[in-house]
């Protein structure tokens, strides 16, 4: 990430907005949305003889501004790459069923859309030839339809507003001060700096979980 690139998305983390000059026009645009960003490690291959912040190679006052970050390691395991390879085949060998071409099973079937006699169905419909032989029995791989996540995440976040509790309160102070103790004292340093960021990410967290499970109060569990 060169230098122009980095202040444009501290501006966005920041401040919520983006500028924009171009053309003589100089305009302020707001930025109110979530960043994801997925990059490979500083020298192609994560070394683990480094601490993640020096294979990721930019600096803390970026990475402060996440609120998770997730290390994704190449680990070379034959039932995996088995599963992965076989999935990937089943995209390219009925890619008519997902495009709703005329090769399809039924004609007009797309993976993923409901039929119209059957809106409000919360799973996919089990389709051997998309989705691979079927689990044993106690083991459940229900696929959530598109159209459900969408209405279930519109609900959540226009009708749910999590009340933080005073238990939860004092429950994410002490696991801030914990979090801060605990990187004190690290030989390494840790990580990352826990600052007060930190204590905001937890708070949205925390509060994102109560969401997630139409809880009108932030649990004291938010961990």
């Amino acid at each position: 990430m060169n230098d122009q690139d980095r202040v444009a998305i501290h501006e966005v983390m920041e401040q919520q907005t983006v500028t924009i000059a171009k053309a003589g026009i100089h305009a302020s645009l707001n930025a109110r949305c979530s960043v994801v960003a997925a990059a490979n490690p500083i020298y192609g291959t994560y070394d683990r003889s480094l601490t993640p912040t020096k294979n990721i190679g930019l600096p803390d006052s970026l990475l402060s501004r996440f609120d998770l970050l997730f290390i994704v390691l190449d680990q070379m395991d034959a039932d995996i790459d088995r599963q992965i390879s076989d999935h990937v085949l089943r995209m390219h060998r009925f890619r008519s069923v997902i495009d709703g071409g005329e090769g399809g099973l039924d004609g007009n079937s797309r993976y993923g859309r409901e039929d119209e006699t059957d809106t409000d169905s919360v799973f996919v419909k089990y389709n051997r030839m998309l989705h691979g032989k079927k689990v044993q029995r106690g083991q459940k791989r229900d696929t959530l339809t598109i159209k459900f996540l969408k209405k279930y995440i519109h609900y959540a976040k226009h009708r749910i507003q999590p009340e933080l509790i005073d238990e939860a309160s004092e429950y994410i102070a002490t696991s801030y001060a914990e979090l801060r103790n605990n990187n004190s004292n690290a030989k390494t340093g840790g990580t990352l700096p826990i600052t007060a960021r930190t204590l905001e990410t937890i708070i949205r967290l925390s509060t994102a979980h109560a969401k997630l499970k139409l809880s009108r109060k932030v649990p004291t569990l938010c961990h």
